[in-house]
């Protein structure tokens, strides 16, 4: 296993500013444990949820997998990310320039979420 991979029995203290799951450490090392992890997700609460979502992919992209386990696993975020930056686009879409801090961290997020799924799925 390797060392960036945090297993149940190893996994660090939860931060809870990403969403209740460990940040910078991968929880899972291939598509079916990315499965598994997005379905814990509090897709109620976008904010944790984009944090979340957004430490994983950067774990994920530091990880030495194989190119086509690391498109499955961006496969897997696809509907997440979408769902997401449709969530954070209601807070900046349409909105009077220049947008104001809320709106703008929106946005932020928004485009960050869009370049850690495209990291993460690089061979």
């Amino acid at each position: 296993m390797p060392p960036e991979f945090a297993s149940d029995a190893t996994a660090p203290a939860i931060d809870q500013r990403a969403g209740g799951h460990s940040a910078h450490l991968a929880q899972f090392s291939d598509a079916d444990g990315a499965s598994r992890w997005v379905k814990t997700l509090p897709v109620t609460d976008v904010p944790r949820t984009c944090a979340a979502v957004m430490d994983q992919l950067s774990a994920v992209a530091a990880l030495d997998l194989k190119p086509r386990e690391r498109a499955r696993i961006a496969e897997v975020f696809r509907d997440e990310v979408a769902y997401l930056h449709t969530e954070l686009a209601r807070r900046y879409a349409g909105r009077p320039q220049p947008l104001l801090p809320r709106e703008r961290d929106a946005a932020d997020q928004a485009a960050k979420k869009w370049l850690s799924t495209m990291a993460s799925a690089r061979p």
